[in-house]
């Protein structure tokens, strides 16, 4: 049954997509005394549920999602938390009605790791080896000597365009390009493919949130990579056992990073390995993290998404409600985030949950059995997500007793270490 329409006096946020992450954005809306209108294609989604209004509208369509929006009253604000393709259209849209919002060119420029990379190079900040490469190369069947030449291995291919691993392979030589550049493509709006040279080292994500240009490093999380298909996560840590002159460098790094792309607002989400002391940046999406404010506040307690909302609300300031103390320290405790991609995932799930221990999980069994043995190849990939609170000893316990990825394995992670 639909709730019954509120007076048009009161103030209204729209949220771009109906799912699992947006749903909880919605239902803090409302706790702080928001009407929420909340667009998804799909009319079975939790959003329809959980919002004040809906509309069955795709939100990459922005010329019917912004005929909507016009029509409303009392709009203040618009966001897309964790959505890659409606944080464009909101910044389109904000762009139009005066919404407080990243430009549509930094948010494209985040977007497009192609343009992404010529910002970093512009900053001074360090890039691997790349080259750009186009659906016309395929048509040619061959690569330019000059940009094969440029192509060291081993290599990632991505496209310049995707996000959550899709469309992401690794190649050792020359033999493998012309199917990954091919699989890429598959997965690009735009028709471009970006081949980088493969960086070994600690790799960490980092979530901010920045009010009016300024900024806060929120958290960092350690992420491990599968070893056999390293462009797939298959865990985090937050906050990353990590020591305070590791912090502080990555900290500094991504203030650098976020003034040089002129981030004004909302949440962010960087992706950095470590080589040699030197930071490079993997990927880098002017929106919330997927999953991170589930473990941010697992970790630090409330306070994230509301900052998140706030950080769209005209008048609102920067303020400590969300500033943990100690937020990226080594605490007694951590959160824990897997991704469920083989059985013994589900039984460490199956323990969790029966000793009461689970803080969250979202992971379809049917799929995971469907997919035993089959190769990861990205996150969209796995059966869903599970998270839990942990800290070092209870994590080798529970890598013993069920044979899941050792999330500590590299003992660089932990305080003290180089």
């Amino acid at each position: 049954m639909k709730k019954p329409v509120r007076s048009y006096d009161k103030q209204k946020i729209i949220v771009l997509g109906g799912g699992i992450q947006q749903a909880r954005c919605i239902e803090r809306c409302q706790k702080l005394g928001y009407y929420v209108v909340c667009f998804d294609k799909e009319e079975a989604c939790i959003g329809k549920r959980v919002a004040d209004d809906f509309f069955a509208v795709s939100i990459d369509d922005f010329d019917e999602v912004s005929l909507r929006v016009t029509k409303l009253v009392n709009v203040i604000a618009i966001m897309a938390p964790a959505s890659e393709i409606g944080n464009l259209t909101a910044s389109k849209i904000a762009a139009k009605q005066g919404y407080i919002y990243n430009s549509p060119s930094v948010v494209e420029m985040t977007r497009n790791k192609s343009e992404m990379r010529k910002r970093m190079a512009s900053i001074g900040l360090k890039n691997p080896n790349y080259v750009i490469i186009s659906s016309e190369h395929l048509l040619n069947d061959s690569l330019s000597k000059k940009k094969e030449s440029m192509i060291l291995f081993p290599c990632i291919v991505k496209p310049v365009d995707s996000s959550a691993g899709r469309g992401i392979s690794i190649c050792n030589s020359n033999v493998d390009l012309p199917h990954s550049i091919e699989y890429a493509l598959n997965e690009s709006s735009q028709g471009f493919v970006i081949i980088e040279s493969l960086l070994a080292g600690r790799q960490f994500s980092i979530e901010t949130l920045s009010y009016s240009g300024q900024h806060k490093v929120v958290a960092i999380a350690s992420q491990t990579m599968d070893p056999t298909e390293m462009q797939v996560e298959t865990g985090h840590i937050l906050p990353a056992p990590i020591s305070q002159e590791l912090n502080s460098s990555i900290t500094e790094y991504v203030l650098t990073l976020l003034n040089g792309f002129d981030i004004q607002t909302g949440a962010c989400h960087v992706e950095v390995r470590i080589v040699e002391d030197e930071i490079y940046t993997l990927d880098f999406a002017s929106r919330m993290g997927g999953w991170r404010d589930l473990m941010i506040e697992c970790a630090f307690g409330k306070g994230y998404i509301d900052a998140f909302i706030k950080s769209h609300i005209p008048g609102e300031k920067l303020d400590s409600i969300f500033i943990y103390e100690n937020n990226n320290i080594c605490l007694p405790e951590f959160c824990v985030a897997r991704m469920a991609f083989t059985l013994n995932d589900q039984l460490l799930i199956d323990d969790l949950m029966k000793s009461g221990e689970c803080e969250f999980q979202c992971v379809d069994k049917f799929f995971l059995e469907k997919n035993q043995g089959n190769p990861k190849r990205s996150l969209s990939n796995s059966a869903g997500h599970f998270l839990y609170k942990s800290n070092i000893e209870k994590e080798q316990i529970l890598v013993s007793k069920f044979d899941c990825p050792n999330l500590l394995e590299d003992l660089n992670y932990l305080p003290g270490k180089p």
